[in-house]
């Protein structure tokens, strides 16, 4: 399903956001 992908995509683009957000705290 079409749908199913892009919320999954979705998710996976947050997942990273976190991680990402996660490693600026740290290096502060």
């Amino acid at each position: 399903e079409p749908l199913f992908c892009v919320a999954k995509g979705a998710g996976l683009v947050l997942e990273n956001l976190e991680i990402y957000k996660r490693n600026i705290m740290a290096r502060r």
